[in-house]
């Protein structure tokens, strides 16, 4: 990955918001999340980046974070934390 391609990815406020939601609530429907966002760009980006995986439990697409995903969302927390 591009230093340019991190830029984009954390100034990328719904980005963002994708990841620190599925690392507090969980996995969640993908129709829900886009939802919540407005968007459903944020979700493909994330699922281009390897930061979260969905998969079809039963009827409906579910998304969470993947490992890469969530050693993200710890450093995201952090940083709010620190800056909070």
């Amino acid at each position: 990955m591009k230093y340019k391609d991190v830029i984009d990815i954390i100034s990328d406020r719904k980005l963002l918001q994708l990841l620190v939601l599925l690392g507090d609530e969980g996995p969640a429907l993908v129709k829900k999340v886009s939802r919540i966002l407005r968007s459903r760009r944020p979700i493909k980006v994330a699922l281009e980046n390897g930061l979260v995986r969905v998969f079809k439990p039963n009827a409906e697409d579910v998304i969470m974070l993947s490992e890469k995903g969530e050693r993200v969302y710890r450093i995201l927390k952090e940083l709010i934390e620190v800056l909070s």
